[in-house]
């Protein structure tokens, strides 16, 4: 029962943050005006009368310089902030006040036995102070929204909650205006919580005023590029291995679940029907279920599989799975995994159906959608990209990614050094990801050439 309370606990309030901001009366985001571009945040002064510096923020650019009052709380202030979409450069940092003293909330988090009503009162406490969504790629507040409708659904945030705060390298950086929703939430809040809040929301405009802002860099999950090898169990002991199942398609996402992760075992009857949809793409869908590890919970997995109606593949943990598929970004997330068993493309994080899809459409090329284009047309636009070492040697299964400004696709190197990739003629970014395990050349010369 604990453990699925915190996954929720981690989760909601992530979500929560994504529709909530500061300030009073904000300026529509239409009618802001540019923000001169911040100095990087290590380069900064604490400015007077804001003697704390947080760094809680730095993950999405971000450096905040905080009065006492914000410190000395008699409540609980607890920062988020994270890429919330899944490498997508889209990112979100909150801080929120909960109306409770550390002590009771510590209490609130270690019980074994928390009712659903005990929940909606925490909930019911948290509202935020400070609330900012970012975006990279200089796209602006209308793809914001559109990007942001997609991920969690239209209607939570409006371009009129948005005022631009600030700008550094590609990235702009929102405020957003609490939802009507959070601001009902102060009249839950007992006196000297209610009090102190206020004290806090009277003093943000001057942590607005003195934030600093640095780009944000894509992050690299440490598991693109690996390849996946195991010999593994299905949930019903029948003995499986990664080369039969990656073999037979394109693409395979691999979604690592548990039974105690509410949002993944919600998901289950979708992805049962995003995995039939995905048939006649040559992509499937296998899970993971990482705490099958013992009887009692292999019995709970099949029986949840059964209530939602899953009938493709499941697997149980095998030795080092987590090293393979890294899960970092909580649960579940769900994994990529081309014919050759190779890790392909950002994980998603969460569970985000529209996100998958979109992914398979990146990782496919739009093919399925796009599938009566000239097949002359697309090759002509074709791009091969070569990596040779300082010698002018090539090499093997380097990991080469491909960007547009809106999505990257990633592959390896064959044999002769060449990842190729069919796309319209145009201006993209390469990058080399990853070398291949074992390489011992000086890569930092290695010669990169775009032929075609």
């Amino acid at each position: 029962m604990r453990k699925s309370i915190l996954g929720a606990i981690m989760t909601v309030p992530l979500v929560m943050g994504l529709v909530s901001g500061c300030g009073s009366n904000p300026q529509p985001a239409e009618e802001s005006q540019p923000v001169e571009e911040s100095q990087p945040a290590e380069e900064s002064q604490t400015p007077a009368g804001l003697p704390n510096e947080s760094d809680d923020f730095s993950n999405v650019g971000i450096t905040a310089y905080l009065p006492d009052e914000y410190i000395n709380t008699v409540g609980v202030v607890e920062p988020i902030s994270d890429d919330i979409s899944s490498g997508d450069g889209i990112y979100m940092a909150r801080l929120d006040y909960i109306g409770m003293t550390p002590e009771q909330y510590q209490e609130f988090l270690d019980s074994e036995d928390v009712t659903d009503e005990e929940i909606d009162d925490y909930y019911g406490k948290v509202i935020p102070i400070l609330s900012f969504v970012v975006i990279d790629q200089n796209r602006d507040a209308d793809e914001l929204v559109r990007q942001f409708s997609a991920l969690m659904g239209e209607g939570l945030v409006t371009k009129e909650q948005l005022t631009l705060v600030g700008q550094a390298g590609d990235c702009s950086f929102y405020s957003v205006e609490p939802s009507a929703e959070e601001q009902a939430n102060v009249e839950n809040l007992d006196g000297e919580f209610k009090d102190e809040y206020e004290k806090l929301v009277s003093l943000r405009e001057d942590v607005i005023d003195n934030l600093k802002f640095a780009q944000v860099e894509r992050p690299v999950s440490p598991s693109v590029g690996k390849k996946v090898s195991f010999e593994a169990e299905d949930l019903d002991g029948n003995t499986v291995s990664s080369d039969e199942i990656f073999s037979q398609n394109e693409i395979t996402m691999v979604n690592v679940w548990a039974t105690w992760c509410h949002w993944c075992v919600e998901e289950l009857g979708d992805l049962e029907a995003l995995n039939q949809e995905l048939a006649g793409r040559s992509c499937a869908i296998i899970g993971l279920c990482g705490d099958a590890e013992t009887d009692e919970v292999l019995e709970t997995a099949k029986e949840l599989l059964a209530e939602n109606g899953v009938t493709y593949l499941n697997i149980r943990p095998y030795e080092g799975w987590d090293e393979t598929f890294v899960m970092d970004e909580g649960w579940p997330t769900s994994f990529f995994v081309d014919k050759t068993g190779t890790i392909v493309g950002a994980p998603v994080a969460g569970a985000m159906l529209q996100k998958y899809q979109e992914r398979f459409d990146q990782l496919l090329g739009n093919e399925a959608t796009a599938g009566e284009a000239d097949t002359e047309e697309a090759a002509a636009g074709a791009y091969d990209i070569y990596v040779k070492d300082q010698d002018g040697n090539p090499v093997k299964g380097a990991m080469v990614q491909f960007c547009t400004d809106e999505i990257c696709k990633v592959a390896p190197t064959d044999a002769d050094g060449l990842a190729s990739f069919d796309d319209p003629e145009g201006a993209y970014e390469v990058h080399i990801l990853k070398v291949p395990e074992g390489y011992k050349g000086d890569y930092s010369k290695k010669e990169l050439s775009d032929l075609n």
